[in-house]
C-alpha cells in the first residue's frame, strides 16, 4: 500500500508536475535570477567558503535540465530555448573558474614583478586553463583581499551579461550540449556550440575582457608586494653589513 498509493498519486498528477517543473525552469532561466545566484556564489567564495558547493550546486540540476531540453531541441531541428544552462555557466561565466579568474592567472604568470606572485603564477596557470582555480582564490589570495574584491565580482558579471545578450540577439548560437568543464574555454565552447567558430572567437574576447578587468587591480597589488620585498631585502643587506 505504501508503495502503490504514492505511485498512483504520482501517475495521476504527472502532467501537473511536469507543468510545474517547466514553470520553475522558466523562472530560474531569467537573467535577474542568474545575477542573484552569481553574486551570492561569489560572495561565499570571497568570504572563504566554496561558493559553488554552497550555492551553485543547488542550481545545477536545473541548469542540466535546461541543457537536456536544448539538446533535444537541436535534434528536432528547433532553436534551443534556454540560455542559462550548465554549459553557459562553465564556458562563458566561469572563465578559468569561479570569478572568471583566467585573466588574473595570465597576469600572474607573465606580468608579475614580485617574487611571490611570480612563483604563484607558475603554479596556478595550468590549472586555471582547465578552470580549476582554488589555488588562485586562496593563494593570491582573493579571499577577503580588498585589492581583488571588485574585479572578482565584475569579471564574471560582465562576461555573463555580454554572453547572455549575444545569444539572445543570435549573434552566437546557443549552447546545445555540455562539454566537460575542465576543457579549456575555446575547446569547450567549440564542443558545446556544435562547432561554431563565432562562439569560439567570442570566448577569446571574453578572456581578454577578464584580463583587462583584473589587470589594474593586479598591478597595484603586485607593486605593493614588490615594494615590500625590496624593503625587506634592503633591511637584510643593512643588517648583514
Amino acid at each position: 500500500i505504501l508503495t502503490i498509493l504514492p505511485f498512483g498519486l504520482y501517475v495521476k498528477g504527472f502532467n501537473y508536475l511536469i507543468m510545474a517543473y517547466f514553470k520553475v525552469l522558466y523562472g530560474l532561466s531569467r537573467f535577474p535570477v542568474l545575477v542573484f545566484v552569481l553574486m551570492l556564489t561569489l560572495y561565499f567564495w570571497y568570504k572563504g567558503f566554496h561558493g559553488v558547493a554552497v550555492v551553485a550546486n543547488v542550481m545545477r540540476p536545473f541548469w542540466f535540465g535546461m541543457m537536456l531540453y536544448n539538446g533535444q531541441a537541436v535534434m528536432m531541428g528547433e532553436i534551443p530555448a534556454y540560455i542559462t544552462t550548465e554549459a553557459f555557466i562553465s564556458q562563458f561565466v566561469w572563465l578559468g573558474g569561479s570569478g572568471g579568474t583566467l585573466g588574473l592567472a595570465i597576469a600572474l604568470r607573465y606580468l608579475s614583478k614580485s617574487e611571490e606572485l611570480k612563483t604563484l603564477g607558475k603554479e596556478v596557470f595550468n590549472p586555471s586553463v582547465h578552470n580549476i582555480n582554488e589555488n588562485v582564490i586562496f593563494g593570491t589570495p582573493i579571499v577577503e583581499n580588498p585589492y581583488f574584491k571588485w574585479p572578482f565580482f565584475l569579471s564574471p558579471l560582465i562576461t555573463m551579461s555580454l554572453s547572455y545578450y549575444a545569444i539572445s540577439q543570435h549573434w552566437i548560437p546557443n549552447l546545445a550540449i555540455a562539454a566537460p568543464w575542465v576543457f579549456p574555454t575555446p575547446i569547450g565552447v567549440f564542443i558545446s556550440s556544435l562547432g561554431s567558430l563565432k562562439a569560439v572567437f567570442f570566448s577569446t574576447i571574453l578572456i581578454l575582457i577578464s584580463f583587462i578587468i583584473y589587470y589594474p587591480f593586479f598591478k597595484v597589488y603586485d607593486r605593493k608586494l614588490y615594494a615590500s620585498e625590496m624593503e625587506e631585502k634592503n633591511n637584510e643587506q643593512s643588517i648583514s653589513n
